[in-house]
C-alpha cells in the first residue's frame, strides 16, 4: 500500500512536471509613486530656515514646502533700492542740466571772448575816430597825405581785426556748443546705463529672495523631505523636497542586474504591498511600462542597498484591492513567462 500510494505521488509529480504550467518570474522591490512626481532641487546656497510641512502632508499649488534664509538677499534688494534712488536723482539732474545748456548753451567760458570783442570795438572806434581827424587837418593842408593813408590804414586794420574776432567767436561758439549738447547727452546716457544695471540687479536680488521659498509645482503629497532641522546648510543643486502628484498609479522597481535582460515592456507584474495583507485583501495587478537604459547606484527610499548596481523598472497600477499609499513598499513578482516546471528546471540550451 505504501509502495503504491508512493507510485502514485510520483505519478501526479511527473504530470505535474509535464503539463501544469507555472510562471517564471523576477522577485523585487519597488517604491508606490503618481503618475507625476516633482522633485524640488536648492536654487541657491543657503542656510534652511523652516521646513513647514512633513512627509505624508498635502500641500496646494504654490505653497511653501521649505524655506532658506534670505536675509543677505533682502539687504542686497535694500541697498540696490537706495542705490536706485540717488541714480535717478543724477539722472534727474542731468537732464535738468542739458535743458539749461539748451536754452543757454554760453558758459562763463566765453565772457572773456565778450570782452575782448567789447575793446576790439573801441579799438575800431578809435581808429575810424583818428581817421576823420586826420582827413580833416589834410583838408586844411595841416597833415600829409601820408599820415592820412597811416590813419585810414590803422582804421582798417581794427576793423579786420575786429572782423576775425567775430568769426573766431561764431567757430568756437559753434563748437564748444556742440560739444557741451554731446558732452549733456553723454551723461545722461551713462545715468540711464547704469540705472538699468541697478535695476537689474534689483530683478536679480528680489529673484534671489523668492527663490529662497521652495514651494510646491502643484497640488501632491510631499513625499520627501532632505532635512526636517532649520540651520543645515544646502549647496545649489542639492535634491530637498520630493512631491508626488495624483494617487499612487506608478511603482518604481529596482531590479538586479543579473535580472535586467530578462524584462521586458509589457510584462504582467504581481505586487503585495506592504502597507495592507496581500492574503485577505489580495495583489496589486501592473504590467511594465519602461525600463531604464543606464543603471543607478543609489536604489530609491525604502529599497535596501545592496552595494551592486540596480535598473530602474516602471510598473503601472492597473487593479489595486485598497488605495495605495505613495511612498510605501511593495514586493513585486515580475512574470517572465509561463512553462511547465520541468522546461523551467532543466538548464536553457541556448
Amino acid at each position: 500500500m505504501i509502495l503504491g500510494t508512493s507510485v502514485a505521488v510520483g505519478v501526479v509529480l511527473i504530470l505535474l512536471m509535464l503539463f501544469v504550467p507555472v510562471d517564471e518570474r523576477v522577485m523585487a522591490s519597488g517604491v508606490v509613486r503618481s503618475e507625476r512626481d516633482s522633485y524640488l532641487y536648492a536654487p541657491l546656497e543657503g542656510l534652511v530656515s523652516s521646513v513647514p510641512v512633513t512627509e505624508g502632508m498635502n500641500v496646494r499649488k504654490g505653497e511653501s514646502v521649505m524655506e532658506l534664509d534670505a536675509t543677505e538677499y533682502r539687504d542686497r534688494h535694500k541697498r540696490v533700492e537706495a542705490a536706485i534712488e540717488k541714480s535717478r536723482e543724477d539722472l534727474a539732474f542731468q537732464q535738468a542740466r542739458l535743458e539749461r545748456t539748451v536754452k543757454l548753451p554760453l558758459p562763463q567760458e566765453f565772457w572773456h571772448m565778450q570782452e575782448e570783442m567789447a575793446i576790439t570795438r573801441e579799438r575800431v572806434l578809435q581808429a575810424e575816430s583818428e581817421m576823420r581827424r586826420a582827413a580833416g587837418l589834410h583838408e586844411k593842408g595841416l597833415m600829409s597825405l601820408q599820415d592820412l593813408e597811416r590813419a585810414t590804414l590803422a582804421k582798417d586794420l581794427s576793423k579786420a581785426e575786429e572782423a576775425k574776432l567775430v568769426e573766431k567767436g561764431r567757430i568756437v561758439e559753434e563748437g564748444l556748443e556742440s560739444s557741451i549738447l554731446k558732452e549733456a547727452s553723454a551723461e545722461i546716457q551713462a545715468a540711464r546705463a547704469a540705472l538699468k544695471a541697478l535695476e537689474v540687479d534689483r530683478e536679480i536680488a528680489a529673484s534671489a529672495v523668492e527663490r529662497c521659498t521652495i514651494r510646491s509645482p502643484g497640488d501632491g503629497v510631499v513625499t520627501y523631505l532632505m532635512t526636517r532641522r532649520p540651520g543645515t546648510r544646502v549647496q545649489p543643486g542639492d535634491d530637498l523636497v520630493h512631491v508626488s502628484h495624483g494617487p499612487g498609479t506608478r511603482v518604481d522597481i529596482s531590479a538586479g542586474q543579473n535580472q535586467y535582460h530578462r524584462l521586458a515592456v509589457g510584462q504582467r507584474v504581481l505586487m503585495r504591498s506592504n502597507s495592507f495583507d496581500a492574503l485577505r485583501h489580495g495583489y496589486i495587478e501592473g504590467k511594465v511600462l519602461r525600463l531604464a537604459v543606464e543603471p543607478r547606484s543609489d536604489p530609491p527610499e525604502g529599497i535596501p542597498l545592496t552595494g551592486e548596481p540596480v535598473f530602474r523598472v516602471v510598473a503601472s497600477v492597473d487593479k489595486t484591492p485598497q488605495e495605495l499609499v505613495i511612498g510605501s513598499t511593495v514586493e513585486a513578482k515580475i512574470i517572465i513567462r509561463r512553462a511547465p516546471l520541468w522546461k523551467l528546471l532543466l538548464p536553457n540550451p541556448g
